[in-house]
């Protein structure tokens, strides 16, 4: 029951958060301990106003710099890379 309150009180801050932020609709997925929790909130258009599910399609846009920065930091946490380090040490042929 515990994990049923969570997403709901979950989806009640998703849906605040996108009115605040004036965002349509986001779908949000959490994998823990091998159980995938998943739901949407929002309209997936906002001229017919159907609502987004689990299966509405995004389009990835400037959501992939989040993911690069994430990945980075987690090989900065790994001891891999320096976030000091110019983008050259580890992309050689890297153009600015």
């Amino acid at each position: 029951m515990a994990r049923a309150l969570e997403v709901t009180r979950t989806r009640a801050r998703v849906s605040e958060l996108l009115a605040e932020y004036r965002i349509p609709s986001a779908a949000i997925g959490v994998l823990s301990d091998g159980e995938i929790t998943d739901f949407a909130v929002g309209v997936k258009n906002i001229s017919t106003r159907e609502p987004a599910t689990t299966d509405t399609i995004y389009q990835c846009g400037p959501v992939s710099k989040t993911w690069t920065a994430l990945a980075f930091m987690q090989l900065i946490d790994e001891g891999k890379v320096a976030l000091d380090e110019p983008v050259r040490t580890y992309l050689p042929d890297f153009i600015e």
